[in-house]
């Protein structure tokens, strides 16, 4: 089959038969070069469960786990599927790869919970309050700020990793405006400043609001001079409940 150039029927056979590590690097190729994922994949799961022929369940399962890897990097760096890659890869108990196809697609809710399960070995570096948890936290901000999803990000900054301040930054940048207000309001010490635009004036300004503990403290936007003013967290005074 091979030499008449018929691959699927030459995987379809060497599937039956499969049961030595030069049988198993075979098959592979063959499904990688030519590109036949969705039949290797179904013949080696059918042969997994049970072998027919000559074959063995356990040659079969080497071949699934490492096609179905193959196919979810095909996924990942030709594709850019992200996200089936990641289902893809999670099949094959490759937990790393599926992470990082998590993070790449900006599927953030299914990253954290993946880095967070007991199951995979991914918690103990990714345990809520380390620095790996932080870093793919940061990591998965900035995915979401190149794909223009900064309310996300924002909610991801102030509920993962607390930082309110950037948090409000990027919700003016996206000009949700309420939603900026009612994190700037939020629990916390310090007075938060960010730089944005009045929606209603559409002049620069700069979103500052006191969090001393008064139920009637209000934010005001203050006009300034330059649009490229930075955001910026004004010093504590004796007068500033921190």
């Amino acid at each position: 089959d091979c030499h008449l150039k018929r691959w699927d029927r030459a995987l379809r056979s060497l599937s039956t038969a499969v049961s030595s590590q030069s049988q198993i690097d075979e098959a592979v190729e063959l499904a990688y070069t030519h590109g036949l994922f969705h039949l290797a994949i179904s013949l080696f799961a059918n042969g997994a469960d049970g072998c027919s022929g000559g074959g063995t369940q356990a040659a079969a399962s080497e071949c699934l786990k490492r096609i179905r890897r193959l196919y979810g990097d095909h996924l990942c760096e030709v594709r850019k599927e992200f996200k089936d890659a990641a289902t893809v890869y999670l099949s094959a108990a490759c937990f790393e790869e599926a992470l990082e196809a998590f993070v790449l697609g900006g599927s953030w809710r299914e990253a954290l919970a993946l880095a967070s399960s007991r199951h995979t070995g991914l918690a103990a570096r990714h345990r809520h309050g380390t620095a790996g948890y932080v870093d793919l936290c940061n990591r998965l901000v900035e995915v979401l700020k190149s794909d223009d999803r900064r309310v996300e990000a924002a909610r991801l900054l102030l509920d993962c990793v607390g930082d309110r301040r950037a948090a409000v930054s990027l919700l003016a940048d996206a000009q949700d405006w309420t939603e900026a207000l009612h994190v700037a309001c939020g629990a916390g010490g310090g007075v938060v400043a960010a730089p944005l635009a009045s929606p209603s004036e559409g002049e620069e300004g700069v979103l500052s609001v006191p969090t001393d503990g008064s139920e009637h403290a209000a934010p005001s936007l203050s006009p300034v001079s330059s649009s490229s003013t930075l955001l910026s967290e004004s010093q504590p005074s004796e007068s500033t409940v921190v």
